[in-house]
């Protein structure tokens, strides 16, 4: 029997008003209502768990979580033509990482063509909302149970804005909507609320930052990957708080 259910995806780049209850500007849109859909997921919602199904409100998924020019330079083509996608490269990009530009989606590497996705609106990051009091007290968690490396957080990869990779002086867009920003608000603090308002029994975050890892790796393989574990810690420690 089916007993338990997620409802897929809001994106990391959220916004939602406590008592709104809108599923506007969440990414999970799912009807052309005003309230993009919130009445409607919310009976559902309540139906299932009067049946004994218990749903949890999920965000990120794959498109949720890729940055098309980092994925593309320190993953697809990171380490090698050996890659497992490293044909899209190839294919699109002529062999090279160069080639791969924002006129191509950087060689297609999170979605195909035939998906018809756009950089601007198809795909976030999760963000590191420096304005936030409870980001900064799930940092400080984080940093005080750190053991060796210390945390380096990237505050300044803002989404809706430029980043220039030190590495290669490459600028791009951060991927991800932004009205969360301009509001003061937390999408970590929001999809808790977001849950609430829905019914749903808990959250849950389903974290693929694959480009965060290749980019942000030390050592000389096998690699160590402690600040994307960080970075993971502190969003689930923010959630976590928010939910106490």
């Amino acid at each position: 029997p089916v007993n338990r259910m997620w409802l897929s995806f809001v994106s990391p780049t959220m916004l939602y008003v406590n008592g709104s209850k809108t599923l506007v500007g969440t990414g999970l849109n799912l009807t052309s209502a005003a309230d993009g859909g919130f009445a409607e997921v919310q009976q559902y919602v309540k139906q299932l768990e009067a049946g004994g199904v218990e749903t949890f409100l999920s965000m990120g998924g794959w498109n949720y979580n890729c940055y098309p020019y980092l994925y593309m330079r320190y993953s697809v083509g990171g380490y090698g033509t050996g890659t497992p996608n490293y044909w899209k490269i190839q294919q699109f990009g002529g062999g090279s990482v160069s080639g791969c530009t924002k006129g191509n989606q950087y060689c297609w590497v999170c979605e195909p063509p035939s998906q018809h996705t756009s950089l601007d609106k198809s795909f976030s990051i999760f963000p590191e909302p420096a304005h936030s009091d409870s980001w900064k007290a799930a940092k400080e968690y984080v940093a005080a149970g750190a053991n060796g490396v210390a945390p380096q957080w990237n505050e300044n990869m803002i989404p809706g804005q430029q980043w220039t990779d030190p590495k290669t002086g490459i600028a791009t867009l951060v991927p991800g909507m932004t009205a969360y920003l301009a509001a003061g608000r937390n999408p970590y603090e929001d999809i808790v609320h977001l849950a609430k308002d829905l019914g749903c029994a808990g959250v849950d975050v389903d974290y693929e930052e694959m480009w965060h890892a290749d980019t942000f790796k030390t050592g000389t393989g096998p690699w160590e990957l402690q600040q994307t574990v960080y970075k993971y810690a502190a969003i689930l420690k923010n959630v976590e708080a928010t939910i106490r």
